[in-house]
């Protein structure tokens, strides 16, 4: 059996993995919650052993795939990503068919680096 040690795990990637995640989930709530699209297409799953509404539709679920993998790197060197575009398209914009604003919503991250040993 295969020990990893401390040098072996990419904190960098660990985080951007667990973030991504999180984020997803906070997409799908904040599209639910403000009913942008209609609820039948959301179905409850239970992510952190906690009940919440996921999209269904396929199309909707690649887009925000498509963003995250967008993000991802960006987490994973550690940027800032209040200042990244990518995350604006991601999680704080919203458009609607005639391409005009529905809302906005703000999700501050910051990271920092795990110390070290």
């Amino acid at each position: 059996m295969t020990t990893l040690t401390r040098q072996d795990i990419n904190f960098g990637q660990v985080v951007a993995d667990i973030l991504c995640e999180f984020l997803e989930v906070a997409i799908h709530l904040i599209l639910y919650v403000r009913e942008v699209y209609p609820s039948g297409i959301f179905q409850k799953r239970k992510k952190y052993n906690v009940p919440v509404q996921m999209s269904c539709h396929p199309e909707l679920n690649q887009y925000i795939q498509d963003t995250l993998h967008c993000v991802k790197p960006l987490i994973e060197k550690g940027s800032d990503l209040k200042k990244a575009s990518a995350v604006q398209s991601a999680a704080t914009s919203v458009y609607t068919g005639c391409s005009s604003l529905h809302f906005r919503q703000w999700l501050d991250v910051r990271l920092h680096s795990p110390t070290q040993p």
